[in-house]
């Protein structure tokens, strides 16, 4: 998954017109939220139909879709892009790695805010969606059917959200609309965490319209942001470095919110109304998002962004010949030719 991510982005933007990336950087990524959706779809249907049903159905369910990969990775051709930069060229191991390891001692800044800010993203979902099932069953009582239908309704408002928030992001700019979004997330922390009765379900909608939203420009800009020859490598790296930071989101909210314990009125078996001890999940999230909110908009502040940068420009290493035959590398650089066939070469960074 780490590797799909981060080259699937690429392809796709590659293969798109500039004035179309917005749009479809916000369609791409909502293949998560899709997924998401579909999976709160066929848990509501199982959960209907057998009640008693086993996880492990519903993991080896969810796990299946990922076959596709295959197929598509068979059938999808690359992008022209990719092709005219590549075309009749080849590069070793030995000479990628000491490219990669220049664009990093030139580029280390560009790689370290591209985790940092991608750290911020994955706190950003992962705080907003590991717990809540969790929160919805143990503290709101929710059934698995209920909680199936909010989880459904909080998908909508993220598929909707990331497309029409990506396509805004052509015209706004990345970063502005990065950080409209985090703020306007913010504002319904409170209906998310505390809603009365279905009301939680907007919140649920509105709240991750905005967080998938801010999460629809993230493909185009780590693409757009991208040292040019290193579009393969960067936006994988930097959103996995990012999510490896966030890993543990989840564990965070869960273990502060069981110091925290409220009591609970439930049915139990007999029919009795009882009082219980629950974590407050509630209290956690919503503190949690809060902060990630005004982290993700400060890393959106203080960043920097390519919008519309042409993805022609920049090589990898390429193999030319001089005069004497002599086979000579570049790794970065701009090619000029006269009318005379001679050739000279303006190279910031190679060997010969």
């Amino acid at each position: 998954m780490g590797g799909e991510w981060g080259l699937g982005a690429s392809l796709a933007m590659e293969s798109l017109p500039t004035e179309s990336r917005g749009i479809f950087s916000g369609i791409l990524q909502q293949g998560y939220s899709s997924g998401h959706l579909l999976a709160a779809f066929v848990i509501f249907c199982l959960f209907e139909a057998f009640p008693n049903i086993s996880w492990r159905v519903v993991f080896f369910i969810g796990a299946s879709p990922a076959l596709l990969i295959l197929f598509l990775r068979f059938f999808v051709p690359e992008s022209e892009t990719f092709k005219k930069k590549n075309a009749g060229t080849s590069i070793s191991a030995k000479a990628y790695m000491q490219s990669l390891l220049q664009m990093l001692k030139a580029e280390w800044k560009r790689v370290i805010y591209g985790i940092m800010l991608m750290a911020s993203f994955n706190f950003m979902s992962h705080g907003s969606q590991d717990l809540y099932p969790t929160f919805l069953e143990v503290q709101r009582m929710y059934t698995p059917v209920q909680m199936s239908v909010t989880l459904i309704v909080a998908n909508v408002g993220a598929i909707i959200g990331g497309t029409l928030i990506g396509y805004s992001s052509q015209y706004f700019g990345r970063r502005r609309t990065i950080l409209c979004s985090a703020l306007a997330g913010l504002l319904f922390v409170p209906l998310w965490a505390y809603g009365p009765g279905h009301t939680m379900m907007l919140g649920a909608f509105c709240l991750q319209f905005f967080v998938q939203g801010a999460w629809g420009v993230v493909p185009v800009h780590l693409n757009e942001m991208s040292p040019p020859d290193f579009r393969g490598t960067f936006p994988g790296v930097t959103y996995q470095l990012g999510n490896l930071i966030s890993a543990a989101s989840a564990q965070i909210e869960a273990k502060i919110g069981e110091s925290l314990p409220i009591s609970v009125n439930v049915t139990n078996s007999a029919g009795e109304m009882i009082t219980k001890q629950v974590p407050d999940y509630g209290k956690t999230q919503a503190i949690f998002m809060a902060c990630v909110f005004v982290m993700v908009a400060l890393m959106a502040s203080i960043g920097f962004e390519n919008r519309a940068v042409s993805f022609e420009e920049g090589r990898g290493f390429q193999k030319v010949e001089d005069e004497e035959g002599v086979d000579v590398e570049i790794s970065s650089g701009t090619q000029h030719y006269d009318d005379f066939n001679k050739t000279s070469i303006e190279i910031t960074s190679g060997r010969r």
